[in-house]
């Protein structure tokens, strides 16, 4: 059995969108994350990398009154690429499990 890829995202959003996924209302929060500018030795220098942040109606409502916020989040989740194009707005998403708001 396979253990999936499980990721932290930390940051602000820089776009957030509604969709429908199977016939659900669900936010996608897109990040544009850089990464450290000089990596350890004998490592490629780190790219660009565009993510779609996936989260249900119950945890956008738990964590947000309207779309214009757009507070620093620590999101863990894990990563699929099993999502249609029109959800999907990075190289990759990412199903959110925890939304944190640190204060």
């Amino acid at each position: 059995m396979y253990m999936p890829a499980k990721v932290k995202i930390t940051g602000t959003p820089v776009k957030v969108r509604e969709a429908t996924l199977n016939d659900k209302p669900i936010y996608c929060l897109d990040y544009v994350q850089g990464g450290k500018s000089v990596p350890p030795r004998g490592l490629p220098k780190p790219t660009q990398v565009n993510t779609t942040v996936i989260l249900n109606a119950k945890q956008w409502r738990k964590n947000f009154s309207t779309k214009k916020e757009l507070p620093f989040l620590v999101i863990e989740g894990e990563v699929t690429l099993d999502v249609p194009m029109s959800v999907l707005n990075g190289e990759f998403a990412v199903i959110a499990f925890k939304v944190e708001k640190p204060d």
